[in-house]
């Protein structure tokens, strides 16, 4: 089921003092286990989200789920964020795109996104052109069919 006004949003990120990250010896000091060496201080759950309605004036891209931006990108798809039931709903506009996409999902090889959904993408790739594209983009490390109603590479 995809958001919507009667099914609120779901966000859950622990503080830094929920990890356990470390030696053996700070794992005891946080109350950690020996075996609690995989949590992560980036981990959480992102569920149930309806962006809706959206004109877009001159950004580099329309709806877009990034996960890659941590540590300058350089470990991308490592994130321990859990992303689901996210719809992106009526985005119009024009956007200053520099490639054909309107649309990118990008999530985590650990917790793969799914439930992802785009409805209503109508966006022109810049101010001037009259032709309006609908979803299109790149998606990486997404479940299998984790992502509705957009096209392109890994979609």
């Amino acid at each position: 089921m995809f958001p919507s006004s009667s099914h609120p949003f779901h966000l859950a990120i622990p503080s830094p003092n929920d990890s356990c990250l470390g030696a053996a010896a700070s794992h005891e000091s946080r109350g950690c286990g020996a075996g609690d060496t995989d949590r992560r201080i980036n981990r959480g759950i992102v569920n149930n989200l309806r962006f809706e309605n959206f004109y877009t004036e001159g950004a580099a891209i329309g709806p877009n789920i990034n996960q890659d931006s941590g540590n300058n990108g350089s470990f991308s798809g490592t994130s321990n964020m859990l992303v689901s039931n996210v719809a992106f709903v009526n985005f119009t506009g024009f956007l200053a795109a520099t490639s054909n996409r309107t649309t990118a999902v990008s999530c985590s090889t650990r917790n793969p996104c799914y439930n992802i959904d785009m409805q209503g993408i109508s966006l022109a790739l810049t101010q001037t052109s009259s032709t309006k594209e609908g979803a299109v983009g790149t998606c990486k490390y997404i479940a299998p069919g984790g992502v509705h109603g957009m096209t392109g590479s890994g979609c």
